[in-house]
């Protein structure tokens, strides 16, 4: 069935009808929807029966403005149900099919009056019940790329479009064709255009027509172009032959396991590659006949597990907590899961885990990508469009030509610029064997249903560095050149882009370049091997074509392909630093004192700083030709960007532009995914950001979610959206807000029927889970605690090309906490300038030589901030107010100058310092983080100092300990999330019950749906009501009786304290059961009772318990020692802080590998009373044991994560 919905800006003309019947004629809809047809009703019948339509509804124009008509074919059925002057609302039934809604909008044209249109959707919405289309000329965009030309629309005017989208539950359906669907009709730089018409549908409706296409057609009347919806694709996909795929559901199915084990102890033995090979292809069709023959479809065992159990229901109805009906269940129960844990696997969502019966979700993910991959059809370099075989034929030509290598040269000369810097020392360590344990290991980072390869592979190339880095070195040199307005040289930025840079990458390239910089022969071998050992297919439309043999390129998505590219480009780096060496380029200085930069490379992302000369130009070209020649690479000029400083007059910018052959664009563009220039307009540049989160957080899929899928989406996605803008600047604290605001309508939004009441605000929601909040960030404190990361970077990383930048431009004279905006200080600056500020306020010098550190002026006592807070100072001279730490130091003793120290300072002062341990040799002072035992910065812990700092947590009581435990306690119950959330909303009394929705001014009739209590609380609703009281009798927590005068918050932390963690768990998750049964009869005016309830959500329970592997009694994972090998000794220790004795402990074991105790001891501390400073002490005393035994090998084993991992780091110790 298709759909037409078009403003054809008046039908009295001739040449109009005449366009709209060819439309017609041509595509042959059976719905069509006019706007603005400026003609009456008598006049609109003529029109129908010249457009060979049946039916028509018309709304009459108001003079020589609107109008609306709805016209349709005998075969649809069509009911009006209301209209307006600027919509038609109906409901249609194709034959015996479905109905669904329709509902044509023409926006109100006055953008004062556009509210009107938006509540007017409103109030349909309310009465809708089932499928719904809304589509139309909405006189409104969503985004600003939606817009072409004239000046930005109002973000107000788009917010309020995208919050009645919202409010409704509709989504954009998309289109296929013209970006826009109106214009001015106007020439060059007064052209606008803009896409005012779409299709709107609710998620009922896009499951109802799952193939649906929107496109944008062509018209040669009217300034709008007419909008198709059609339910189905033309094209129908070929059965393509299925591919092998391990299904996630067979894991745990015991035939599954025996299929495996019998294939490889019987065809897995042999050694050669060649085995393992036709052993992982014999087991792929063995488990593929099995699946076909035994497993069988998921669907259709899960039907039949559902109709056996009601078989057994209706037969034994009187006995429900029968053996045989429990067994029912679990069947259902395990199908239920392998359906969800089928759909994920399909869905490829990996934020999201199953066993919340997110299984809609699942499906609908799955459904969208099987919809997105398919490619009816492809233009060749003639425009011809090839489809079927001729289409395939294409795709494989255009693969087999990219990956088909050139003749290269050049490639001396490029090589000859390259320095070895691999030493033997490293070629040592590449060359080492490699044993079972590190393949093990490799195996075990893969993830279970995706592609081999570590996920965080790919985060940074090179281990302390980030992206970030070259963002802030880039945005620095644009905005010198965006202030540069006077000198006589002018400088340029030139952003390239390599075209397909892996698959572009000669393998000779690569293999002379790895020998050029050192790589041992052998290394390189076996990484070549690695390379050209590959046969590509293409999947189209879900069937492979090929085999397609490379001869160059690089596999994306593999994890060792970053890092060979990463070698490429050191040809084009060593060609820079050549070139700028002899004066061919030359790099940008901004200020005295500062490094030259004369390009910054991620990937295959480059941008080039330079003079703005004709010379420097070609120059440069012969660099990058040199290179393309040599490597296979080739510059992108679709996508090569050139900026220019201001003092560049117009005519050297056309004719450096002209060499270039490229466009120039100096504002809002991108580098690495983040602007080089925010403007005035801070909101615009980010506005990006805005529109991802909201396009994220209303797509009808997400609505299918529960409230614990909602959590993990928000937490995994929504706030990981700005994270990456937000390390490197300042959001405007409106744009947070914006944000927030989405993801809290996201958070309360409506299922069902359910009213999008907003129960706690947002800052509540951002609390701790373990102080009663749902752990959502607070996006401006997570944007300091981001930013605050970068200051901590400059702090600490002095030799960085950032640190020397900034430095020079911003504190020349100064420390980086004293340093000041400056003048004509860039946008990132200022946002790390405010973090500063914050980052303060957790920092801590550590004491080495004591001479960087002044006494009275910086913070270096722990507990202390400040000592010129503490004691008075205002009476010492100059020189003592700028004195240093060292004068409090004897050099020759390393130790504390007593006298001094107790003389200077208050006792409790004195005394904190006196603890500070000096190193034995004089090193340098350093600043630690103080909120992080290891003393090294992390954003965790710098929000949740932001946060008390900003007054958001809670201030401690004398129940606090008690409530966190409580807290704690749901969150880490082993049942599905949709029940923890439950139980949080329960505890924290913001369940819909009668009595919180009448204290909400919410008109609500009637009492307790079961007994007619008025007054439905929490706690009559899940504990107290009448018909519940059997059921707690006898499955209530043991040993505890329910107090009526108390919160359910108050019962449940006194069940808690009473009794067994099962009890607890038992307890929330049977409240949950009659929290399900009371919405049943209150909404769908189904009864269930109370021991059915509760033994379904028991029965959910067990389910969830098996399938996540857990044991149901226990709950907790048990950790065994383990002997070490044969030639080692294993020396397991520990120490104990007793505070009310101030005394510590140290206990030390010695074992062999058969686990035989070769010593053991323990010795008393007394002087020690820091709990990670005895297990240091405890390492290092059991190295003095173990010291005059003279053990070869030993293998040391503490329970202390921070001392381990302290010891094993490369890096220098922050930890004080």
């Amino acid at each position: 069935m298709k759909l037409l919905c078009w403003n054809s800006r008046g039908l009295g003309n001739p040449q109009g009808i005449r366009v709209l019947r060819d439309l017609i004629t041509n595509e042959d809809p059976s719905l069509v929807f006019l706007q603005e047809t400026k003609l009456k009703a008598r006049a609109m019948e003529n029109c129908k029966f010249r457009l060979h339509l049946t039916h028509c509804f018309t709304v009459d124009c108001v003079g020589r403005s609107g109008g609306l008509s709805l016209l349709w074919k005998g075969d649809l059925r069509v009911r009006v149900q209301s209209f307006s002057l600027h919509h038609i609302d109906a409901l249609i039934q194709d034959g015996d099919g479905p109905e669904w809604r329709f509902t044509g909008v023409y926006g109100n044209p006055e953008v004062v009056n556009r509210y009107l249109t938006w509540n007017l959707l409103r109030r349909l919405n309310s009465g809708v019940d089932g499928p719904w289309l809304v589509g139309g000329d909405f006189n409104e965009l969503l985004h600003f790329n939606e817009k072409r030309g004239g000046r930005p629309r109002s973000e107000n005017q788009m917010e309020a479009f995208r919050n009645v989208i919202f409010d409704c539950s509709l989504r954009d359906l998309g289109f296929r064709g013209p970006k826009y669907t109106w214009c001015n009709g106007r020439a060059g730089s007064r052209a606008i255009s803009e896409r005012l018409d779409r299709f709107l549908g609710n998620n009922q409706f896009c499951a109802l027509f799952p193939q649906f296409v929107v496109r944008h057609g062509m018209a040669a009347y009217s300034d709008h172009l007419p909008v198709w919806f059609d339910s189905e694709e033309l094209e129908k996909r070929n059965k393509a032959p299925k591919l092998f795929r391990f299904e996630a559901m067979w894991v745990g199915v015991e035939q599954c396991s025996q299929i495996i084990n019998r294939v490889w102890h019987t065809d897995g033995n042999g050694g050669r590659m060649e085995d393992v090979l036709r052993s992982m292809k014999k087991c792929g069709e063995q488990l593929s006949e099995w699946n076909k023959k035994s497993f069988g479809n998921v669907s259709r065992k899960l039907n039949m597990a559902k109709h056996y159990l009601k078989q057994i229901q209706d037969r034994d109805s009187l006995h429900p907590d029968s053996v045989v009906v429990t067994k029912a269940r679990r069947e259902v129960q395990v199908w239920l899961e392998r359906e969800e844990v089928m759909w994920k696997q399909r869905s490829r969502i990996q934020w999201l885990q199953e066993g919340d019966q997110n299984t809609r979700f699942f499906h609908s993910q799955a459904n969208g990508r099987r919809k997105r991959n398919v490619i009816k059809g492809l233009k060749d370099a003639l425009g011809v469009v090839n489809e079927g075989h001729m289409r395939d034929r294409l795709i494989v030509d255009f693969f087999t030509d990219l990956f088909t290598s050139n003749p290269q040269r050049h490639q001396e000369e490029v090589l000859a610029s390259v320095q070895q810097k691999v030493t033997p020392a490293m070629n040592a360590e590449l060359l080492k064997p490699y044993h079972a344990d590190e393949v093990k290991a490799a195996l075990q980072q893969m993830h279970p249903t995706k592609a081999p390869g570590p996920d965080d592979s790919q985060c940074a190339f090179v281990k302390g560095r980030l992206i970030t880095d070259n963002v802030l070195v880039a945005y620095e040199m644009v905005n010198y050149l965006r202030h540069k307005r006077h000198g006589k040289k002018g400088y340029m930025s030139l952003k390239l882009d390599m075209s397909k840079a892996y698959d572009r990458v000669e393998w000779s390239f690569l293999e002379k370049i790895m020998l050029k910089m050192g790589f041992a022969y052998g290394f390189v071998q076996l990484v070549m091997k690695c390379v050209t050992t590959v046969i590509f297919s293409v999947l189209i439309n879900g069937e492979p074509h090929g085999p397609i043999l490379p001869t160059r390129g690089l596999r994306q998505g593999d994890s060792l392909s970053p890092y060979l590219f990463l070698l490429c480009t050191e040809g084009l780096t060593a060609l820079l630093i050549d070139a700028e060496r002899n004066n061919l380029v030359w790099g940008l200085k901004v200020c005295r004192g500062a490094p030259v930069v004369s390009h910054l490379l991620f990937a295959d992302d480059s941008i080039i700083f330079c003079k703005a000369d004709v010379q420097t130009t070609r120059n440069l070209q012969g660099v990058l030709e040199k290179y393309e020649a040599a490597s296979g690479q080739k510059v992108n000029k679709e996508k090569t960007v050139v900026v220019f400083s201001k003092n560049v007059d117009a005519g050297k910018q056309r004719e450096l532009l002209s060499l270039w052959g490229v466009r120039t664009f100096q504002q809002y563009d991108k580098y690495l995914g983040l602007p080089n220039l925010v403007g005035r307009s801070k909101s615009l540049a980010f506005v990006d950001i805005k529109r991802r989160v909201w396009n994220k957080l209303q797509s009808w899929k997400e609505k299918l979610l529960s409230q614990g899928g909602r959590e993990i989406l928000i937490k995994a996605v929504a706030l990981s959206i700005p994270s990456y803008a937000m390390s490197c600047f300042q959001l405007p604290l409106s744009l947070c807000r914006e944000l927030e605001g989405m993801m809290s309508r996201f958070w309360w939004g409506q299922r069902g029927h359910e009213q999008k009441m907003h129960w706690l605000s947002w800052r509540h929601l951002c609390e701790s889970k373990f102080r009663g909040g749902m752990g959502f960030k607070s996006l401006h404190n997570f944007n300091m605690a981001l930013l605050a990361k970068q200051g901590w970077r400059l702090l600490q990383n002095e030799g960085s090309l950032l640190h020397r930048l900034y430095k020079a431009k911003y504190f020349p004279n100064s420390t980086f906490f004293e340093a000041k905006l400056g003048v004509n200080p860039s946008y990132a600056w200022k946002g790390i300038c405010v973090a500063k500020t914050w980052l303060s306020e957790g920092c801590r010098w550590r004491v080495g030589s004591g001479e960087s550190v002044f006494i009275w002026k910086d913070s270096w006592v722990p507990g202390y901030k400040l000592l010129r807070r503490c004691i008075e100072t205002e009476g010492l001279p100059a020189s003592q107010e700028e004195a240093t730490v060292d004068r409090l130091i004897c050099p020759e003793t390393r130790s504390w100058k007593f006298d001094t120290v107790r003389a200077l300072f208050d006792p409790m002062v004195a005394e904190e310092i006196l603890k500070i341990r000096l190193p034995f040799v004089p090193c340098s002072d350093k600043w630690i983080w103080t909120e992080e035992v290891s003393g090294c910065f992390t954003v965790k812990s710098a929000y949740r100092l932001f946060q008390m700092l900003r007054g958001r947590e809670m201030a401690e009581s004398s129940s606090w300990v008690q409530d966190r435990l409580m807290w704690k306690k749901i969150w880490k119950m082993n049942v599905p999330r949709k029940i923890k959330t439950f139980a949080w909303r329960a505890c924290r009394n913001i369940l819909p019950t009668l009595q919180n929705l009448r204290t909400r001014k919410v008109d609500v009739e009637g009492g307790c749906c079961f007994c007619g209590e008025r007054d439905e609380d929490v706690l009559h609703a899940l504990l107290f009501c009448p018909q519940l009281r059997e059921m707690w009798r006898q499955l209530g927590p043991i040993g505890f009786k329910f107090q009526h005068g108390k919160s359910l918050l108050d019962n449940v932390k006194g069940v808690i304290s009473s009794g067994s963690g099962s009890d607890f768990t038992i307890m929330i998750v049977i409240c949950w059961g009659m929290w399900f049964r009371r919405n049943k009869m209150q909404m769908e005016r189904e009864l269930i009772t109370p021991f059915a309830a509760a033994n379904m959500a028991l029965s959910l329970y067990k389910s969830f318990s098996a399938f996540k592997g857990f044991n149901v009694t226990e709950g907790k994972n048990h950790f065994r020692w383990c002997p070490p090998s044969s030639d080692f000794l294993k020396l397991n220790v520990d120490g104990a802080v007793f505070l009310g004795d101030t005394k510590a402990g140290i206990g030390m074991v010695l074992r062999d590998s058969t686990g035989k105790v070769v010593m053991a001891t323990f010795v008393a501390e007394s002087a020690v009373l820091e709990p990670s400073t005895i297990e240091l002490l405890a390492v290092f005393r059991g190295l003095q044991m173990c010291l005059p035994l003279g053990v070869p090998k030993l293998i040391v084993e503490s329970d202390c994560l921070v001392i381990v991992q302290e010891l094993k780091a490369v890096q220098e110790s922050f930890s004080f």
